[in-house]
Protein backbone atom coordinates (compact mmCIF):
# COMPACT_ATOMS: atom_id res chain seq x y z
CA UNK A 1 0.00 0.00 0.00
CA UNK A 2 1.17 3.27 -1.24
CA UNK A 3 2.43 5.29 2.44
CA UNK A 4 1.45 8.86 0.65
CA UNK A 5 -2.10 8.31 1.06
CA UNK A 6 -3.56 8.57 4.57
CA UNK A 7 -5.39 6.52 6.78
CA UNK A 8 -6.98 6.33 9.61
CA UNK A 9 -5.09 5.19 12.84
CA UNK A 10 -6.56 3.98 16.00
CA UNK A 11 -5.45 2.72 19.38
CA UNK A 12 -1.95 1.97 19.85
CA UNK A 13 -0.75 2.50 16.35
CA UNK A 14 -1.74 6.35 16.49
CA UNK A 15 0.34 6.64 19.68
CA UNK A 16 3.84 5.33 17.81
CA UNK A 17 3.20 7.80 15.18
CA UNK A 18 3.43 10.69 17.13
CA UNK A 19 7.05 9.54 18.08
CA UNK A 20 10.32 10.84 16.32
CA UNK A 21 12.02 9.41 13.27
CA UNK A 22 15.03 10.75 13.58
CA UNK A 23 18.53 7.89 13.89
CA UNK A 24 21.09 8.19 17.19
CA UNK A 25 24.06 9.34 16.59
CA UNK A 26 25.50 5.97 17.46
CA UNK A 27 23.82 4.56 14.52
CA UNK A 28 25.40 6.33 12.16
CA UNK A 29 29.26 5.53 14.43
CA UNK A 30 28.55 2.06 14.54
CA UNK A 31 28.39 1.82 10.21
CA UNK A 32 31.72 4.76 9.92
CA UNK A 33 34.19 2.58 12.27
CA UNK A 34 32.59 -0.71 10.30
CA UNK A 35 33.40 0.73 6.88
CA UNK A 36 37.09 1.97 8.74
CA UNK A 37 38.00 -1.47 9.72
CA UNK A 38 36.68 -2.65 6.47
CA UNK A 39 38.96 -0.13 4.57
CA UNK A 40 42.04 -0.76 7.19
CA UNK A 41 41.75 -4.73 6.91
CA UNK A 42 41.73 -4.27 2.79
CA UNK A 43 44.73 -2.16 3.20
CA UNK A 44 46.95 -4.35 4.99
CA UNK A 45 45.63 -7.40 2.91
CA UNK A 46 46.85 -5.51 0.07
CA UNK A 47 50.32 -4.65 1.64
CA UNK A 48 50.54 -8.52 3.04
CA UNK A 49 49.87 -9.94 -0.64
CA UNK A 50 52.50 -7.02 -2.28
CA UNK A 51 54.71 -8.39 0.26
CA UNK A 52 54.22 -11.92 -0.59
CA UNK A 53 53.75 -11.84 -4.61
CA UNK A 54 56.00 -8.96 -5.32
CA UNK A 55 58.59 -10.64 -6.99
CA UNK A 56 56.12 -12.94 -9.00
CA UNK A 57 57.42 -12.33 -12.52
CA UNK A 58 61.08 -13.51 -11.66
CA UNK A 59 60.29 -16.56 -9.56
CA UNK A 60 57.54 -17.92 -12.52
CA UNK A 61 60.46 -17.31 -15.41
CA UNK A 62 63.17 -19.35 -13.04
CA UNK A 63 60.59 -22.22 -12.48
CA UNK A 64 60.00 -21.94 -16.24
CA UNK A 65 63.24 -22.25 -17.22
CA UNK A 66 64.06 -24.56 -14.54
CA UNK A 67 61.01 -26.88 -16.17
CA UNK A 68 62.00 -26.24 -19.37
CA UNK A 69 65.92 -27.77 -18.63
CA UNK A 70 64.21 -30.33 -16.78
CA UNK A 71 61.65 -31.24 -19.70
CA UNK A 72 65.08 -31.47 -22.26
CA UNK A 73 66.94 -33.47 -19.59
CA UNK A 74 63.86 -35.92 -19.17
CA UNK A 75 63.59 -36.07 -23.37
CA UNK A 76 67.24 -36.59 -23.72
CA UNK A 77 67.14 -39.44 -21.19
CA UNK A 78 64.04 -40.70 -22.63
CA UNK A 79 65.38 -40.95 -26.10
CA UNK A 80 69.15 -42.72 -24.56
CA UNK A 81 66.80 -44.85 -22.99
CA UNK A 82 64.91 -45.58 -25.94
CA UNK A 83 67.97 -46.10 -27.94
CA UNK A 84 69.10 -49.08 -24.50
CA UNK A 85 65.92 -50.41 -24.96
CA UNK A 86 66.11 -50.75 -28.52
CA UNK A 87 70.19 -51.78 -28.32
CA UNK A 88 68.39 -54.20 -25.34
CA UNK A 89 65.90 -55.96 -27.13
CA UNK A 90 68.43 -56.36 -30.17
CA UNK A 91 70.58 -58.17 -27.68
CA UNK A 92 67.61 -59.83 -26.28
CA UNK A 93 66.34 -61.31 -29.57
CA UNK A 94 69.77 -62.14 -29.86
CA UNK A 95 70.33 -63.94 -27.00
CA UNK A 96 67.14 -66.17 -27.29
CA UNK A 97 68.70 -66.79 -30.66
CA UNK A 98 71.45 -67.80 -29.66
CA UNK A 99 69.60 -69.60 -26.72
CA UNK A 100 67.23 -71.95 -28.80
CA UNK A 101 70.55 -72.31 -30.76
CA UNK A 102 72.43 -73.87 -27.58
CA UNK A 103 69.29 -76.05 -27.13
CA UNK A 104 69.07 -77.28 -30.44
CA UNK A 105 72.97 -77.71 -29.89
CA UNK A 106 72.87 -79.24 -26.50
CA UNK A 107 69.58 -81.42 -28.36
CA UNK A 108 72.32 -82.92 -31.04
CA UNK A 109 74.78 -83.53 -28.63
CA UNK A 110 72.71 -85.53 -26.39
CA UNK A 111 72.04 -87.42 -29.71
CA UNK A 112 75.28 -87.84 -30.87
CA UNK A 113 76.17 -88.88 -27.07
CA UNK A 114 73.36 -91.63 -27.38
CA UNK A 115 74.68 -92.39 -30.74
CA UNK A 116 77.94 -93.14 -29.64
CA UNK A 117 76.85 -95.36 -26.74
CA UNK A 118 74.57 -97.41 -28.94
CA UNK A 119 78.12 -97.47 -30.65
CA UNK A 120 79.83 -98.21 -28.21
CA UNK A 121 78.06 -100.79 -27.51
CA UNK A 122 77.72 -102.42 -30.73
CA UNK A 123 81.55 -102.00 -31.22
CA UNK A 124 82.07 -103.51 -27.74
CA UNK A 125 79.71 -106.47 -28.92
CA UNK A 126 81.96 -107.19 -31.99
CA UNK A 127 84.90 -107.36 -30.28
CA UNK A 128 83.15 -109.80 -28.01
CA UNK A 129 82.53 -111.95 -31.01
CA UNK A 130 85.62 -111.35 -32.74
CA UNK A 131 87.89 -112.43 -30.02
CA UNK A 132 85.13 -115.59 -29.39
CA UNK A 133 86.02 -115.94 -33.34
CA UNK A 134 89.44 -115.74 -33.45
CA UNK A 135 89.48 -118.15 -30.17
CA UNK A 136 87.49 -120.54 -32.32
CA UNK A 137 89.86 -120.20 -34.90
CA UNK A 138 92.97 -120.69 -32.91
CA UNK A 139 91.91 -124.11 -31.09
CA UNK A 140 90.98 -125.28 -34.48
CA UNK A 141 94.67 -124.33 -35.93
CA UNK A 142 96.20 -125.82 -32.30
CA UNK A 143 93.67 -128.63 -32.89
CA UNK A 144 94.72 -129.22 -36.42
CA UNK A 145 98.39 -128.87 -35.38
CA UNK A 146 98.06 -131.43 -32.98
CA UNK A 147 96.44 -133.84 -35.56
CA UNK A 148 99.48 -133.23 -37.87
CA UNK A 149 102.26 -133.74 -35.56
CA UNK A 150 100.09 -136.81 -34.45
CA UNK A 151 100.36 -137.79 -38.37
CA UNK A 152 103.58 -137.38 -38.89
CA UNK A 153 104.66 -139.12 -35.73
CA UNK A 154 102.88 -141.91 -37.23
CA UNK A 155 103.91 -141.48 -40.58
CA UNK A 156 108.03 -141.38 -39.09
CA UNK A 157 107.21 -144.55 -37.30
CA UNK A 158 106.14 -146.40 -39.85
CA UNK A 159 108.77 -145.21 -42.12
CA UNK A 160 110.87 -146.32 -38.87
CA UNK A 161 109.87 -149.86 -39.34
CA UNK A 162 109.88 -149.96 -43.21
CA UNK A 163 113.41 -148.58 -43.43
CA UNK A 164 113.75 -151.18 -40.32
CA UNK A 165 112.27 -154.02 -42.89
CA UNK A 166 114.47 -152.39 -45.95
CA UNK A 167 118.04 -152.65 -44.03
CA UNK A 168 118.56 -156.03 -45.56
CA UNK A 169 119.89 -155.15 -48.59
CA UNK A 170 120.61 -151.72 -50.46
CA UNK A 171 120.23 -153.60 -54.33
CA UNK A 172 117.64 -151.65 -56.45
CA UNK A 173 116.09 -154.81 -57.09
CA UNK A 174 115.17 -155.84 -53.59
CA UNK A 175 111.61 -156.53 -53.63
CA UNK A 176 110.94 -153.93 -50.59
CA UNK A 177 112.26 -150.77 -52.36
CA UNK A 178 109.50 -150.58 -54.54
CA UNK A 179 106.28 -150.52 -51.87
CA UNK A 180 108.27 -148.24 -49.61
CA UNK A 181 109.24 -145.82 -52.14
CA UNK A 182 105.52 -145.83 -53.50
CA UNK A 183 104.60 -145.60 -49.60
CA UNK A 184 107.27 -142.67 -49.50
CA UNK A 185 105.56 -140.68 -52.51
CA UNK A 186 102.38 -141.10 -51.20
CA UNK A 187 103.43 -139.53 -47.90
CA UNK A 188 102.09 -136.01 -46.98
CA UNK A 189 105.92 -134.99 -47.34
CA UNK A 190 107.03 -135.87 -50.87
CA UNK A 191 109.88 -133.42 -50.71
CA UNK A 192 111.58 -135.74 -47.66
CA UNK A 193 110.74 -138.96 -49.19
CA UNK A 194 111.22 -139.05 -52.82
CA UNK A 195 112.31 -141.28 -55.54
CA UNK A 196 115.13 -139.62 -55.76
CA UNK A 197 116.34 -139.86 -52.13
CA UNK A 198 115.88 -143.59 -52.25
CA UNK A 199 117.86 -143.76 -55.99
CA UNK A 200 120.63 -141.40 -54.47
CA UNK A 201 120.77 -144.32 -51.69
CA UNK A 202 120.77 -147.28 -53.69
CA UNK A 203 123.76 -145.15 -55.81
CA UNK A 204 125.53 -144.58 -52.48
CA UNK A 205 125.24 -148.17 -51.27
CA UNK A 206 126.84 -149.39 -54.78
CA UNK A 207 129.39 -146.95 -54.86
CA UNK A 208 130.62 -148.13 -51.67
CA UNK A 209 130.81 -151.58 -52.89
CA UNK A 210 132.58 -151.08 -55.97
CA UNK A 211 135.05 -149.02 -53.97
CA UNK A 212 135.86 -151.90 -51.05
CA UNK A 213 136.05 -154.09 -54.21
CA UNK A 214 138.84 -151.91 -56.18
CA UNK A 215 140.39 -151.51 -52.94
CA UNK A 216 140.84 -154.75 -52.15
CA UNK A 217 141.72 -155.57 -55.73
CA UNK A 218 144.70 -152.81 -55.12
CA UNK A 219 145.79 -154.53 -51.72
CA UNK A 220 146.09 -157.76 -53.29
CA UNK A 221 148.22 -156.72 -56.01
CA UNK A 222 150.26 -154.68 -53.49
CA UNK A 223 150.71 -157.76 -51.47
CA UNK A 224 151.51 -159.78 -54.57
CA UNK A 225 153.97 -157.30 -55.60
CA UNK A 226 155.54 -157.50 -51.99
CA UNK A 227 156.17 -160.79 -51.84
CA UNK A 228 157.86 -160.94 -54.73
CA UNK A 229 159.97 -157.81 -54.58
CA UNK A 230 160.72 -159.08 -51.23
CA UNK A 231 160.82 -162.65 -51.86
CA UNK A 232 162.65 -163.38 -55.37
CA UNK A 233 162.27 -167.08 -57.31
CA UNK A 234 166.10 -166.60 -58.14
CA UNK A 235 166.52 -167.08 -54.51
CA UNK A 236 164.38 -170.21 -53.39
CA UNK A 237 166.50 -173.01 -54.94
CA UNK A 238 165.36 -175.90 -52.88
CA UNK A 239 162.70 -178.02 -53.36
CA UNK A 240 161.12 -177.88 -49.99
CA UNK A 241 161.36 -174.05 -49.45
CA UNK A 242 159.62 -173.74 -52.49
CA UNK A 243 156.68 -175.86 -51.93
CA UNK A 244 156.35 -173.65 -48.67
CA UNK A 245 156.64 -170.70 -50.38
CA UNK A 246 154.02 -172.00 -52.63
CA UNK A 247 151.95 -172.59 -49.95
CA UNK A 248 152.35 -169.57 -48.39
CA UNK A 249 151.31 -167.80 -51.46
CA UNK A 250 148.34 -169.97 -51.77
CA UNK A 251 147.00 -169.64 -48.85
CA UNK A 252 147.48 -165.54 -48.99
CA UNK A 253 146.50 -164.57 -52.39
CA UNK A 254 142.97 -165.49 -51.03
CA UNK A 255 142.34 -163.46 -48.11
CA UNK A 256 141.68 -165.03 -44.72
CA UNK A 257 138.31 -165.55 -43.34
CA UNK A 258 138.90 -163.33 -40.15
CA UNK A 259 140.40 -160.50 -42.71
CA UNK A 260 136.94 -161.39 -45.21
CA UNK A 261 134.53 -161.35 -42.01
CA UNK A 262 136.14 -158.47 -40.41
CA UNK A 263 135.62 -156.79 -43.79
CA UNK A 264 132.21 -158.10 -44.62
CA UNK A 265 131.80 -156.66 -40.69
CA UNK A 266 133.11 -152.89 -41.43
CA UNK A 267 130.92 -152.81 -44.85
CA UNK A 268 127.81 -153.96 -43.08
CA UNK A 269 128.46 -151.16 -40.19
CA UNK A 270 129.16 -148.83 -43.11
CA UNK A 271 126.01 -149.43 -44.67
CA UNK A 272 124.27 -149.57 -41.63
CA UNK A 273 125.52 -145.92 -40.82
CA UNK A 274 124.74 -144.53 -43.92
CA UNK A 275 121.23 -146.17 -43.72
CA UNK A 276 120.97 -144.92 -40.63
CA UNK A 277 122.34 -141.09 -41.62
CA UNK A 278 120.05 -141.21 -44.38
CA UNK A 279 116.99 -142.05 -42.05
CA UNK A 280 118.08 -139.03 -39.42
CA UNK A 281 118.66 -136.82 -42.41
CA UNK A 282 115.12 -137.44 -43.52
CA UNK A 283 113.75 -137.50 -40.14
CA UNK A 284 115.36 -134.26 -39.52
CA UNK A 285 113.89 -133.03 -42.74
CA UNK A 286 110.81 -133.86 -42.44
CA UNK A 287 111.10 -132.20 -38.69
CA UNK A 288 112.79 -128.82 -39.13
CA UNK A 289 109.44 -128.58 -42.40
CA UNK A 290 107.17 -130.15 -39.58
CA UNK A 291 108.56 -126.87 -37.21
CA UNK A 292 108.75 -124.81 -40.14
CA UNK A 293 105.19 -125.22 -40.86
CA UNK A 294 104.06 -124.82 -37.36
CA UNK A 295 106.30 -121.62 -36.85
CA UNK A 296 104.51 -120.62 -40.27
CA UNK A 297 100.89 -120.82 -38.65
CA UNK A 298 102.46 -120.12 -35.28
CA UNK A 299 103.20 -116.13 -37.11
CA UNK A 300 100.13 -116.44 -39.00
CA UNK A 301 98.13 -116.79 -35.68
CA UNK A 302 100.34 -114.33 -33.95
CA UNK A 303 99.94 -112.07 -36.72
CA UNK A 304 95.91 -112.49 -36.54
CA UNK A 305 96.26 -112.03 -32.80
CA UNK A 306 98.59 -108.89 -33.12
CA UNK A 307 96.05 -107.42 -36.21
CA UNK A 308 93.11 -107.99 -33.63
CA UNK A 309 94.80 -106.23 -30.56
CA UNK A 310 95.86 -103.42 -33.29
CA UNK A 311 91.94 -102.91 -34.00
CA UNK A 312 90.93 -103.51 -30.70
CA UNK A 313 93.32 -100.72 -29.73
CA UNK A 314 92.14 -98.58 -32.67
CA UNK A 315 88.96 -98.72 -31.62
CA UNK A 316 89.62 -98.33 -28.55
CA UNK A 317 91.15 -95.11 -29.52
CA UNK A 318 88.64 -94.03 -31.93
CA UNK A 319 86.13 -94.45 -28.78
CA UNK A 320 88.08 -92.90 -26.36
CA UNK A 321 88.75 -89.52 -28.93
CA UNK A 322 84.56 -89.97 -29.59
CA UNK A 323 84.10 -89.45 -26.38
CA UNK A 324 86.64 -86.95 -25.30
CA UNK A 325 85.00 -85.12 -28.11
CA UNK A 326 81.32 -85.38 -27.34
CA UNK A 327 82.21 -84.62 -23.85
CA UNK A 328 83.88 -81.14 -24.52
CA UNK A 329 81.62 -80.24 -27.54
CA UNK A 330 78.70 -80.73 -24.29
CA UNK A 331 80.54 -78.95 -22.01
CA UNK A 332 81.31 -75.94 -24.17
CA UNK A 333 77.72 -75.99 -25.37
CA UNK A 334 76.74 -76.30 -21.44
CA UNK A 335 78.54 -72.99 -20.57
CA UNK A 336 77.81 -71.28 -23.55
CA UNK A 337 73.90 -72.09 -22.50
CA UNK A 338 74.63 -70.97 -19.28
CA UNK A 339 76.19 -68.06 -20.62
CA UNK A 340 73.51 -67.12 -22.42
CA UNK A 341 71.04 -67.73 -19.98
CA UNK A 342 73.19 -65.48 -17.56
CA UNK A 343 72.97 -62.47 -20.31
CA UNK A 344 69.17 -63.57 -20.70
CA UNK A 345 68.48 -63.04 -17.33
CA UNK A 346 70.37 -59.70 -17.01
CA UNK A 347 68.27 -58.18 -20.29
CA UNK A 348 65.23 -59.52 -18.55
CA UNK A 349 66.35 -58.13 -15.39
CA UNK A 350 67.20 -54.25 -17.30
CA UNK A 351 63.53 -54.92 -18.88
CA UNK A 352 62.08 -54.93 -15.73
CA UNK A 353 63.61 -51.82 -14.89
CA UNK A 354 63.03 -49.71 -18.06
CA UNK A 355 59.08 -49.61 -17.18
CA UNK A 356 59.60 -47.89 -13.76
CA UNK A 357 61.85 -45.30 -15.26
CA UNK A 358 59.45 -44.70 -17.87
CA UNK A 359 56.72 -44.35 -15.13
CA UNK A 360 58.82 -41.94 -13.50
CA UNK A 361 59.20 -39.50 -16.22
CA UNK A 362 55.87 -39.89 -17.02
Amino acid sequence: MDSSYAMAKFGLESKDKLTSNQKSCWYYLKYFFLFASLIQFLIILGLVLFMIYGTTNEGIEARLESLESLYQKQIFEHRVLLNRYGQLNMKFNTTTKERDFGIVELQNTKAKMENLTALNTLLNRLIREKDKEYEIKISIIIKKFQGDLKTNEDDKKQLEMSLVACRAGCNRNHPDCPPIQEKCITLPNRRLCSAYEIEKFISTCISIDEKFNVEVQRLQRNFDLAIARNVPSTIVTNYESRIQLDNILQSCKPLPTEVANYINASLANIKHNIITNIELMSGKAETEASLKRCLEDFRNVMGLQTTCTKEKDELRKDMEMLRLTADSDLNRSNKQLLAKMEELDKCMKQLEQQPRTYSQIG
